[in-house]
C-alpha cells in the first residue's frame, strides 16, 4: 500500500496522483541499499563525519539506525566503523535528511555532497528522489 501522497494528487485533474502512484508500483523509483524498498517511501539519512557528509548516498533513516546499532562499542566511541554499503566510505555518523519543504535551507545543506556550498545537478537530482516518488532515470536523462 502507498504511504499518504506527498504531493497533493487532487490539484488539476488528479493525474500526477496517479502518475506517482504507477511509478512506485512499478518499481521505478530509488531504493535503499539495506532493505531494497524505495527511498521515498520513508525517511532517508545521509551519512557525515562531523558537519560534512562524507558520501552522496542516501538510505532510510531506520536503516541507518540499525547499522549504527550494529558497530562495536570501540568503532562507535572512536567514530569509525560506520560505512556506506554503496561506496564503503567510512562515517562517524548518519544524519536525517530533512524534508524539503520543512526547511529548505537545512534540506540545501544536507544535500550539498561536496560541501561546497552549490549544488551540482546530481546532488539535487539524488536529493530529490529521495523524497519523492521520482523516475531516476527519466529524472537524470532528461
Amino acid at each position: 500500500s502507498l504511504p499518504a501522497d506527498p504531493i497533493d494528487s487532487t490539484r488539476s485533474d488528479g493525474k500526477l496522483g496517479r502518475v506517482l502512484a504507477g511509478t512506485i508500483s512499478e518499481g521505478h523509483v530509488a531504493e535503499c541499499p539495506i532493505c531494497m524498498e524505495g527511498l521515498c517511501l520513508r525517511p532517508c539519512a545521509v551519512f557525515v563525519r562531523g558537519a560534512r557528509r562524507t558520501c552522496p548516498h542516501y538510505i532510510h533513516e531506520d536503516c541507518a539506525e540499525m547499522l549504527e546499532n550494529a558497530r562495536s562499542t570501540v568503532d562507535r566511541e572512536s567514530g569509525r566503523g560506520l560505512m556506506c554499503p554503496v561506496c564503503r566510505t567510512d562515517s562517524a555518523a548518519t544524519r536525517l535528511m530533512p524534508r524539503i519543504e520543512d526547511n529548505p535551507r537545512a534540506w540545501f545543506a544536507a544535500a550539498d555532497a561536496a560541501g561546497d556550498g552549490r549544488l551540482s545537478r546530481r546532488e539535487v537530482e539524488l536529493a530529490l528522489v529521495s523524497q519523492f516518488p521520482l523516475n531516476y532515470a527519466e529524472l537524470s536523462a532528461s
